[in-house]
């Protein structure tokens, strides 16, 4: 098992600290803990696929957890990703993801037209 730190700032911005994300890997998973500011990025760096993350866990709904999550989902989607995003938090967690998809919906539908 690999833990590698994509991300260990704070709402505070740093150049030099991306915001919270981490990755757990096995040799057949791959595990997202939050996705803040960044995320994707960190992701790259690290020659990871966003498309390659089997779950998403969110330790908590604060917007410097969970500010890059549709950037997340989108990347991931020209990326090529095949299976569903399954996503995991405290209570509040399935509401809020539903809510920004529902606020990013129109441009989705663009994208795919």
């Amino acid at each position: 098992m690999e833990l590698t730190l994509l991300g260990t700032g704070c709402p505070s911005v740093d150049y030099k600290r991306f915001g919270p994300a981490n990755l757990i890997s096995t040799k057949k998973t791959k595990i997202l803990v939050d996705c803040g500011s960044g995320v994707t990025h960190r992701l790259d760096q690290a020659k990871v696929s966003s498309a390659e993350i089997d779950a998403l866990f969110l330790t908590h709904l604060h917007s410097d957890h969970v500010v890059d999550l549709y950037q997340l989902i989108i990347s991931s989607w020209h990326s090529y990703r095949i299976k569903p995003w399954k996503v995991y938090g405290p209570k509040g967690t399935k509401i809020f993801v539903k809510k920004i998809m529902d606020a990013w919906k129109q441009e989705r539908t663009q994208r795919i037209k």
